[in-house]
This record gives C-alpha cells, sequence and structure tokens, in this order.
C-alpha cells in the first residue's frame, strides 16, 4: 500500500479502539495517536522516497487527517532518518556477521516487514527515546508513544500483507508469506471503502447511541476493529504462500 493508506487507515483504526478513552485521557491518547501514526509509516524505511522521509503525505482525504499529517511532519524525516540510519542498517549488520545460517537484507518488505524488524526498532528507538523523556519527567507518556509505534508497525504490515507481494512476517526463519490480491497504487476502491467503514464506527462511538457488548470499554473498539480487518482481508483474497 501507499504512504497515505498506511497512514489513514492505522490512524483510523487505533481511533475506533481508543474512542472511549478520549474524554478521560485526553494527552495518553495523543500520544497512542502520534505513535501509531508514525509506526504506521516506519517499514517504509528501506525505501527511499517514501513518506516518513518527507512529512509529506499526499493525497490525504479530510481536514482532521491533513491537520495532523501536518502538524507530525516536522517529527517524521527525524523518525525516519535515524530508524534507517542508526537502527535498521546498524541491526542488519550485526544480525549478518553473528548469524551464518540466515541471511538478513536490506531490501524493500525485508528485515523491516518483520517481526524481528519490529521488535528491534521498537527497543532501540524506546532506548533511545528514554533520556529525553525522562529529563521532562514523563516516561510514563513514553510507554503510550511506543505502544502506539509498534501498533502502526505491526499494522503496516498487516495492510502490506494485503498486496499480491505480501509479507515474511517472520523472515529470515521462515519463506512462510501472508498475501492478498490489492494492487499497490492501482487498487484504491476496496481501501477507501474500507476507510469509510472505520470512519462510520468511529462516528457512531461519538455519538449518544453506542455499540457496547463488553463490560470492559477498551474490548468493544478492539473487539470490533479486529472483525473489521478480518472482513477486508477475507474480501482482499487474503492466503498464505510459499513462492
Amino acid at each position: 500500500m501507499l504512504g497515505h493508506q498506511h497512514f489513514t487507515l492505522s490512524t483510523a483504526t487505533a481511533l475506533l479502539v481508543l474512542i472511549p478513552f478520549l474524554p478521560e485521557y485526553r494527552i495518553r491518547v495523543g500520544f497512542v495517536l502520534v505513535g501509531v501514526a508514525i509506526g504506521s509509516l516506519i517499514p517504509d524505511i528501506d525505501s527511499k522516497g517514501t513518506a516518513i522521509f518527507s512529512g509529506n503525505i499526499n493525497q490525504l482525504d479530510g481536514y482532521i487527517s491533513r491537520v495532523f499529517a501536518y502538524l507530525l511532519s516536522p517529527f517524521m524525516p527525524a523518525f525516519g532518518y535515524f530508524t534507517r540510519y542508526f537502527i535498521y542498517k546498524p541491526a542488519v549488520k550485526l544480525l549478518n556477521v553473528t548469524s551464518d545460517e540466515y541471511r538478513f537484507e536490506e531490501k524493500h518488505r525485508g528485515f523491516t516487514h518483520s517481526l524481528m524488524g519490529v521488535v528491534v526498532f521498537v527497543l532501540c528507538t524506546g532506548l533511545a527515546l528514554y533520556p529525553v523523556f525522562l529529563y521532562f519527567g514523563s516516561t510514563a507518556f513514553l510507554l503510550y508513544l511506543m505502544v502506539g509505534y509498534t501498533a502502526g508497525a505491526v499494522l503496516h504490515m498487516v495492510q502490506d500483507s494485503l498486496t499480491g507481494s505480501g509479507i515474511k512476517w517472520n523472515q529470515p526463519f521462515s519463506s512462510v508469506k501472508l498475501k492478498g490480491q490489492l494492487r499497490t497504487g492501482k487498487d484504491t476502491f476496496r481501501p477507501q471503502m474500507f476507510l469509510a467503514t472505520l470512519i462510520s464506527l468511529i462516528l457512531l462511538g461519538i455519538a449518544p447511541i453506542r455499540l457496547t457488548v463488553f463490560s470492559y470499554k477498551g474490548w468493544n473498539g478492539l473487539v470490533l476493529a479486529g472483525l473489521c480487518w478480518l472482513i477486508f482481508a477475507l474480501i482482499s483474497g487474503i492466503r498464505i504462500s510459499t513462492d
């Protein structure tokens, strides 16, 4: 998928889950959303010229999404370049030096689009940001930021798993790939309809009449978002492949 699709689908999913907490925990929800937005673009640091390096997310629809992207635009290149040159490239080189059995490659949808890559990015980014948050006495907010960052990166991989190229989630340890039928940059109808569905559910969550099934309010949005993604994955023809 393209950068603006990763950004909008991931932040809309997060907002659907977080809507019940927004009135009481606005600042915490804000940190989670910022983390999701940045994390949703981080896996594409393996390609130059992507949205994370410019902070310019083209083709965004809607005033709110444009303003949110504009506010984050100064920070995205900093995260992008730092992660690419101080985490991604050194990590791949170090792993190749220490591993004789497996080969870690610097290519698109390689290490950055794997569970191992996400874990490395989250840990290293969290450690790098910790002194900053410690200085301002707000280390608790770092946790919310990194939870969102992790969710955004995982959602990015879920979204790319629905495209024809697919994702090897456990590379290089396994060649098993999840892939779908969406064509990046060409098949826009299904992602747009899914985004419209998420936005509709978000508006329903804001409305006085809310969908409430579980006693713990956090589960309602989480389960609903999970079901939406499951249906979207099936519609997108997701399947397991080893090619």
